[in-house]
């Protein structure tokens, strides 16, 4: 394996790794959010609760952040071509070819010919 690929697939086990955090964070978060609503707390009870649930959404908005963040380099090499489509069929276009795409669609001959 390449060290391109090695990389590749360590950001996206990390990705997957982080993914996992966030959704487990937000299970979390859902079953706090049950429980305050659920039966009569005592103060205590409820500011605990609260204070859980605050701890929660902090974590659930830090996750989101290494998400994106994780996800940004690769996300950047498939726009600039460097990383290869996923499938064979589909390739980024090109500043060339976007243009020649342009002036075929704006030629009369050519589009009506389509």
């Amino acid at each position: 394996m390449t060290k391109k690929k090695r990389e590749n697939l360590g950001v996206a086990l990390e990705i997957d790794g982080l993914e996992k955090k966030l959704s487990q964070c937000r299970r979390d978060l859902e079953v706090v959010n049950s429980r305050l609503c659920g039966v009569e707390l005592s103060s205590e009870a409820r500011r605990s609760l609260e204070k859980e649930k605050s701890s929660l959404m902090n974590k659930a908005s830090n996750y989101g952040a290494e998400v994106a963040s994780a996800r940004e380099p690769q996300e950047h090499a498939a726009v600039c071509g460097h990383l290869p489509p996923a499938d064979r069929h589909l390739r980024l276009l090109g500043p060339v070819r976007l243009r020649f795409l342009r002036s075929a669609l704006a030629s009369p001959q050519l589009r009506d010919h389509s």
